[in-house]
């Protein structure tokens, strides 16, 4: 059992003793609440390690990673800028989007850079999937991605930074670590140029920073932010991480 199952089952038998001992019924419900609490928080912040351990710094450089592609509009854009200040990263790709796009996976592999898995889908349905299930849902990612032109597929980034016991067990079974990030942009929504700038150029050595494939805002200030980084090497997770 993981330290999270572990938390969680503290939780609920904390709340029935409560109940079993005759606490005030206002009491039995602090203790279901705060619960709760525990598991939205453990699910919603992967860095704090309460279910599992992902990756979330390196030991040298800035790991630059990229989610949601990829994208015809804006992943050439991303690469170009990558070549110009001789950067890499590590691009985690959705299978759906693979298939749709095979140029543009052969493309970020011929330039030098990482794929990792960001899922069949856009889905955070590996929170609740049984290991099993959960194990074939990324093995089914990773085969499209390697038909699509990716080599060899270490890493999974989950959709949405939402993480459960159930996921990790599952990344553990299709044998991929699990990665999240020290520094979020949030250009996943949409942001003012200068205020993405600003949060990226807080990154220092060690960081795994997350940008978003997709984001005109991100195109528009990567090549001052790769500058602005610079002495300091930009490479890929696998690169870094060791």
């Amino acid at each position: 059992m993981t330290r999270g199952e572990l938390g969680a089952l503290a939780c609920v038998l904390g709340a029935a003793a409560a109940v079993a001992l005759g606490a005030p019924g206002f009491l039995s419900g602090l203790a279901l609440a705060g619960g709760a609490a525990w598991v939205a928080i453990a699910s919603a912040r992967p860095e704090l390690g309460l279910f599992g351990c992902p990756t979330t710094q390196v030991r040298r450089g800035i790991a630059l990673t990229i989610d949601d592609g990829p994208h015809p509009e804006t992943t050439p854009a991303l690469l170009a800028a990558l070549a110009a200040h001789g950067a890499h990263a590590t691009f985690f790709f959705l299978a759906d989007r693979a298939r749709q796009h095979p140029e543009l996976v052969r493309a970020t592999v011929a330039a030098g850079h990482e794929i990792g898995l960001h899922g069949l889908t856009h889905s955070a349905c590996l929170t609740w999937k049984v290991p099993a299930e959960g194990s074939r849902w990324l093995q089914a990612g990773v085969d499209a991605l390697r038909e699509a032109g990716a080599p060899s597929i270490r890493w999974f980034r989950p959709p949405f930074g939402v993480v459960s016991p159930r996921l990790f067990a599952s990344a553990k079974a299709a044998k991929l670590d699990v990665a999240w990030v020290s520094l979020r942009s949030g250009d996943g929504v949409v942001v003012r140029p200068e205020v993405l700038r600003s949060r990226l150029e807080r990154a220092r050595e060690g960081d795994v920073v997350l940008i978003h494939d997709g984001s005109v805002a991100t195109v528009e200030v990567l090549a001052s932010v790769l500058q602005r980084w610079a002495p300091a090497r930009v490479g890929t997770l696998a690169e870094l991480a060791g």
